[in-house]
């Protein structure tokens, strides 16, 4: 279990908050719990896009 935690206030549009309370229902997870596992997903995504873009660049200048 985690044990240290940080309470976070964000503004959503109420069509996000049904997104997210959809995916929370699906899962049978809290709506918190949703926010934090799309939160890591999406920023999991973007660090692997990133180190993706970085190994192409390699794999490019390799070719040169």
């Amino acid at each position: 279990m985690v044990k240290n935690l940080v309470r976070v206030t964000v503004n959503l549009t109420p069509e996000l908050v049904e997104r997210v309370e959809k995916y929370a229902e699906k899962l049978n997870i809290n709506r918190t719990a949703a926010v934090s596992v799309l939160l890591s997903q999406a920023l999991d995504t973007q660090a692997g896009m990133q180190t993706l873009g970085t190994l192409a660049e390699i794999a490019k200048q390799e070719k040169l």
